[in-house]
C-alpha cells in the first residue's frame, strides 16, 4: 500500500494533484492511500503517525513555513520518506533550502499531469520501496516511457567537483557533501576582498532589461527555440563575469555546462518543452536573484547558497533533454 500526504494551505491544489497521482497510480494498479491536509502541523502529526512513502509539500505558501516543517520531519530521521517540494518558480529563495532539507525533486506550479507523472515515475523507477507491487506487464511499458524524470544513480565524491557529462549521487548523499564541506560566508566578508572597481555587476542591466518578456515567451508560448540565443547571450555573461572570481569556479563550471546544452539542444526531438522551460527559467532567476543579493543589496547570508539549487536545476534539465 503506497501512502501518500498532500500538503497545501488551498484544497483546489491538492484536489489537482491528487487526482493525477490516482489517474497515475491507477493505471500501475497500485494499491493506495491518500492523506490531505492545509496546515504543516496536521501534516507533520500524519507522518509521524502512519509513516507515509511520499509527501507532496507546499514549500511556497504565504500562510505557513515550510522550510520549517521540513525541518521537523527531517529529526525523524524517516528513511522510507520521499518529499516532494511544490513551488513557484517566482518562490525562489526557499529552493536551497528545501534541498538541504532532504527534499527529492521538485514540481513547480502550474503544473501538470505529465510533470506529477514523471517525478512519480522516477520514484517507481528507483525501487525506493521495495513493498510496493506493480503489475509486471504496465510496470515494463512504464519504465520505457519518454517521460522519465531525472536520475541520480552513480556515487560521487564532491558536490561540485564534476565532470558535467558524469552521472550524479542521490539529492540526499549530494546535499550531505556539500553540508560537510561548505562554509557559508556573507557577502559583505567576500566584498571586503574586493574593491568596487574589480567588477561591473551594472553590465547585465540591458541585457536583463527585457528578462519578463524573455520568461513570458518560455512558459506561456513554449518558444524557446527562437529564445536560445537571448539566453545564451545572458549566461554567457554570467559565466564571463564569474571568472574575476576564483571563488565562483564551481557555479562557472556549472554554468558552462548549461550553455553547452542549451547550444546543442534539438527541440524537434523534445517532447516536454513546458517542463524544459520551468527549469530554464529558474536557472535564470536564481542567478539574477544571486547577483542582486551578492552585488547589489549585498545582505546575502551565504554567497554560495545558490550552488545546489543551480545544480539541482540543471542536472534535472539535462537529463529531460537527453531522453
Amino acid at each position: 500500500m503506497l501512502k501518500i500526504l498532500f500538503l497545501d494551505s488551498y484544497i483546489l491544489n491538492t484536489k489537482v494533484i491528487q487526482q493525477d497521482t490516482q489517474e497515475f497510480l491507477d493505471s500501475l494498479n497500485i494499491e493506495h492511500i491518500f492523506y490531505e491536509v492545509s496546515d504543516p502541523q496536521g501534516a507533520f502529526e500524519i507522518i509521524e503517525k502512519t509513516k507515509p512513502q511520499i509527501a507532496f509539500i507546499d514549500i511556497s505558501c504565504k500562510k505557513f513555513n515550510g522550510i520549517d516543517l521540513l525541518k521537523k520531519i527531517k529529526k525523524l530521521n524517516l528513511k522510507n520518506l520521499t518529499i516532494i517540494a511544490v513551488s513557484t518558480l517566482s518562490h525562489k529563495e526557499n529552493r536551497y533550502e528545501a534541498l538541504k532539507e532532504g527534499v527529492y525533486s521538485f514540481i513547480y506550479k502550474p503544473y501538470d499531469y505529465i510533470e506529477i507523472r514523471a517525478v512519480l515515475q522516477k520514484y517507481l523507477d528507483k525501487g525506493i520501496n521495495s513493498s510496493i507491487e506493480i503489475k509486471s506487464d504496465i510496470k515494463e511499458q512504464e519504465t520505457q516511457s519518454d517521460d522519465d524524470f531525472i536520475c541520480f544513480d552513480d556515487e560521487d565524491d564532491g558536490f561540485m567537483d564534476f565532470d558535467i557529462d558524469d552521472e550524479v549521487d542521490e539529492h540526499s548523499e549530494l546535499m550531505d557533501e556539500f553540508n560537510k564541506s561548505h562554509k557559508k560566508v556573507s557577502a559583505s566578508e567576500f566584498l571586503q576582498e574586493y574593491s568596487s572597481g574589480e567588477f561591473d555587476v551594472y553590465k547585465f542591466a540591458d541585457l536583463e532589461e527585457n528578462l519578463d518578456s524573455l520568461i513570458a515567451s518560455l512558459l506561456f508560448e513554449n518558444d524557446i527555440a527562437s529564445k536560445i540565443e537571448d539566453i545564451i547571450e545572458l549566461m554567457d555573461e554570467y559565466r564571463s563575469f564569474l571568472y574575476t572570481f576564483s571563488e565562483f569556479d564551481e557555479l562557472s563550471n556549472v554554468l558552462g555546462g548549461f550553455i553547452d546544452l542549451l547550444d546543442n539542444i534539438n527541440f524537434e526531438k523534445v517532447d516536454r518543452i513546458k517542463i524544459v522551460s520551468k527549469f530554464i527559467v529558474a536557472i535564470i532567476q536564481d542567478l539574477v536573484d544571486w547577483k542582486n543579493h551578492v552585488f547589489i543589496q549585498q545582505d546575502a547570508v551565504d554567497v554560495y547558497y545558490i550552488n545546489a539549487s543551480i545544480l539541482n536545476s540543471f542536472l534535472q534539465l539535462k537529463e529531460l533533454v537527453n531522453e
